[in-house]
């Protein structure tokens, strides 16, 4: 198999620096420009999304674009990344670059985990076209886009969240919900959200939530997200569990659970006993 990556550079923050422990290690891997059609390009509506060096060994990167990769080419790159990279060498964040389209994709390293291990025991999910992936990205907002729960979603991978932790760990996460919006107020009366529905005897509905983008990546290009990537008016809400449970409260529908990452974790979290004042 040809090689895909060029090179590989490790950037660790600096002993003594203020604020050491806040800040991220980060693998910037440049990568051969793949030769298959459509296995990588620019993104569409992020042009104000330029990056932005960290470093000076970086320099040479600055006003580079985002860009979106199909998953095989994503996969090889993965694949070659974690294999060649020793453990303890890993870092917080993988940025790919790749000169001759002059674009970049960062990738938090347990979101790139998750994608590869997603990859390898279930194969690859339906490959997205460039538009889709482009209007995926314009789910993103201001208001959204940071959402990130890597505690909550380390003890997910790692099947550490118990009955013994599980309030402590879930109390202080906000999670990204698919809605379908009639206008951009955010009020309850005017969300329609979206549920995933168990085809059992009494019809179960479910509230998907999502601890961070790549895990809605997974479950929107999958076979359950087909029904909201395909509706009108669809958008990604940030929204705190005390929140999830006002909307059980409110809702019309008969809610039975919430389940966490759909297609990738699967945790059911139930919330009837939790309603009560």
């Amino acid at each position: 198999m040809d090689e895909v990556i060029q090179s590989v550079q490790l950037f660790l923050p600096n002993e003594g620096q203020e604020n050491e422990n806040d800040l991220p290690s980060v693998a910037v891997v440049n990568i051969y420009h793949p030769t298959q059609v459509d296995a990588i390009g620019l993104a569409e509506g992020v042009e104000d999304q330029d990056f932005q060096p960290f470093a000076e060994d970086v320099e040479q990167y600055a006003g580079y674009k985002p860009m979106v990769m199909s998953q095989d080419a994503l996969f090889l790159v993965g694949n070659e990344f974690f294999t060649n990279v020793e453990h303890a060498q890993l870092p917080d964040l993988v940025i790919i670059f790749d000169d001759e389209l002059k674009g970049f994709m960062p990738f938090p390293l347990q979101e790139l985990a998750a994608f590869m291990n997603g990859y390898a025991n279930q194969g690859p999910m339906v490959e997205p076209t460039r538009q889709e992936m482009n209007d995926f990205l314009r789910l993103q907002t201001k208001e959204n886009e940071l959402v990130d729960n890597p505690e909550l979603q380390k003890a997910l991978d790692l099947n550490e969240l118990t009955d013994d932790n599980m309030e402590e760990m879930l109390k202080e996460a906000t999670f990204l919900t698919p809605v379908r919006l009639g206008k951009k107020n955010l009020k309850k009366s005017q969300i329609d959200f979206f549920l995933l529905t168990i085809d059992d005897e009494e019809k179960s509905n479910f509230m998907p939530l999502f601890t961070d983008w790549g895990h809605l990546n997974s479950w929107y290009f999958s076979q359950s997200g087909e029904g909201f990537k395909k509706a009108k008016d669809h958008e990604i809400a940030a929204i705190p569990l005390d929140q999830v449970y006002g909307v059980i409260d409110n809702a019309d529908s008969n809610i039975q659970a919430a389940v966490i990452n759909p297609v990738t974790n699967d945790f059911v979290i139930q919330l009837e006993a939790d309603n009560e004042d």
